[in-house]
């Protein structure tokens, strides 16, 4: 059996992320392989397109997985197809961003938004949450969790936005009444 040969052959597949193949004489072959996990999807042309941490297009839906922040405003290609490799900066800002986010805030639907050259919004269930860019994620991300365990309930379906773009000093902008 030609191993390296097999090993390449399986890695062809976009769902597969490193493969190897052992043998156990007599007769035992061992394939073990680790499959690419989505961290965030894409909407093209009607389908949610699942999005690894390389930014490789993975399976392809109809409806949107709910534990995967759904990324927007990205310059996708024209087509787009499992296996493809999405490149540019924006999008290795948003994945970064969804790795930090992705099981942070059980429960609340998340997007992540291009807003702007290295400019970013996370959306809470619809509640915008304003990143700047994609630097100092950890200090931005406790500034929040800091602002939403001092927001009652009540005052959160009034907040407009919520700015920690400069972590040390974040702001909380309330809708007009």
């Amino acid at each position: 059996m030609d191993r390296s040969k097999a090993e390449e052959q399986i890695m062809l597949h976009a769902l597969v992320a490193d493969v190897q193949i052992k043998t156990r004489p007599p007769k035992k072959i061992l394939i073990e392989v680790n499959e690419r996990v989505g961290v965030g999807s894409i909407l093209f042309e009607g389908d949610y397109f699942s999005v690894d941490e390389e930014g490789v297009v993975l399976l392809a839906s109809t409806q949107l997985d709910e534990d995967l922040p759904l990324f927007t405003g990205l310059d996708l290609p024209d087509t787009v197809s499992m296996g493809m490799k999405l490149e540019g900066d924006a999008v290795a800002d948003v994945i970064l961003i969804a790795t930090k986010v992705k099981d942070r805030y059980p429960g609340l639907q998340k997007e992540i938004k291009v807003a702007g050259v290295d400019s970013y919004s996370l959306y809470l269930d619809r509640m915008e949450v304003k990143l700047g860019d994609a630097h100092d994620l950890t200090a931005k991300l406790t500034a929040l969790d800091d602002l939403l365990a001092t927001l009652p309930a009540k005052s959160k379906e009034n907040v407009e936005y919520i700015d920690v773009s400069a972590p040390k000093k974040p702001a909380v902008k309330e809708k007009s009444q």
